[in-house]
């Protein structure tokens, strides 16, 4: 079911586990069978721990039966990329083809997304210079160390650890791979 009908296509619900922050990927393909989500929280949310709901998810029953729940992929991350050690647990959807055959539930509770609020920009009328030409002399060349940004040091110590850890360079391809399909790698190029 759509979390939001004002967005095009299908979304997922936001869990009360985490503070809603950014939502970077909140897709759902009925036809595909599959859901993709990616959330960040943003500063100055405090960093949890412990269990709870990251999201809820809905689903309509189209007739009578069981299918498997399978979550394929899942990646947690930490406020400096460093992966967090989860596990995934399958699950099972059922259907009935009455309410007497169901047990009663719950709703799990669910939170908005955050609502981007536009800034107004003020406008300033161009001004007319009158342009004039000057004589200067030229910079004579130094050379000067520049320091390599924080987020680069951890890509590159990110991909230093890759190599150190896979033996095969398919297996390093693949990590690769995957570690840059991360929404929160991808934010460290």
């Amino acid at each position: 079911m759509d979390a939001n009908p004002n967005q095009p296509g299908v979304q997922v619900s936001f869990g009360t586990f985490l503070d809603p922050g950014l939502s970077v990927r909140n897709t759902a393909d009925n036809t595909a069978g599959t859901v993709r989500y990616a959330m960040t929280q943003l500063n100055p949310s405090v960093a949890k721990n412990g269990t709870g709901n990251l999201i809820v998810i809905k689903f309509r029953g189209k007739s009578a039966g069981s299918t498997a729940l399978v979550l394929s992929e899942v990646a947690l991350a930490s406020r400096d990329a460093a992966e967090i050690p989860s596990t995934k647990q399958p699950g099972q959807v059922t259907v009935g083809s009455s309410a007497g055959n169901l047990p009663t539930t719950t709703p799990i509770p669910t939170q908005a997304p955050p609502t981007p609020v536009p800034t107004a920009m003020p406008t300033q009328a161009p001004t007319q210079v009158q342009p004039s030409v000057t004589a200067t002399d030229l910079p004579t060349a130094v050379s000067t160390a520049t320091a390599v940004p924080r987020t680069q040091r951890m890509y590159h110590r990110s991909l230093h650890r890759l190599w150190r850890q896979t033996p095969r360079p398919r297996m390093l391809w693949r990590r690769l791979r995957r570690l840059l399909q991360r929404p929160s790698n991808l934010l460290l190029l």
